[in-house]
């Protein structure tokens, strides 16, 4: 049963002394199949088989816990303000709104409130990456001529 949205994880839940070291597991392969285990503090533990698809994103979500990440799990039809859309993309919400007025972020209102899809904040933080790391690639490059030319 879907749950709606309450708010933005800022860190991890598990208490303190209690975090285990985690690296990352290795894809299943045919055949294989993995298990959650829940251990309750009566001794009693309950198993549950975990579909393929859901192996991948708890291993990375309970990887990037145990590193004192942030996990978010949304519905890609969430709906997002352009606050919890600027925190995604690491942006102010101003740049966020420039976005939309723009035609680079798909939004609508809810009365005078603008609204997005978290799907296409994924789409533009995709796009967003891709220019920073064509920025870096060229900032390396001149780099590279101004050691390699004595340019300064």
């Amino acid at each position: 049963m879907p749950t709606e949205f309450t708010g933005f994880i800022s860190r991890s839940t598990t208490p303190p002394g209690k975090r285990l070291s985690t690296v990352p597991l290795s894809r299943p392969a045919k055949g294989d199949w993995v298990e959650l285990v829940m251990h309750y503090s009566d001794g009693r533990s309950e198993r549950m088989a975990l579909p393929k698809e859901a192996v991948e994103a708890i291993a990375s979500m309970a990887y990037r816990l145990s590193k004192d990440g942030q996990v978010v799990v949304l519905g890609e039809d969430q709906e997002l303000t352009p606050s919890e859309a600027a925190e995604i993309l690491g942006v102010p919400p101003a740049l966020v709104v420039r976005k939309m007025e723009a035609e680079k972020l798909p939004f609508y209102f809810i009365g005078a409130e603008r609204r997005c899809r978290l799907k296409d904040v994924m789409v533009l933080k995709e796009t967003m990456d891709a220019q920073q790391r064509a920025l870096n690639e060229m900032a390396q490059i001149h780099e590279e001529l101004i050691d390699r030319h004595g340019l300064i």
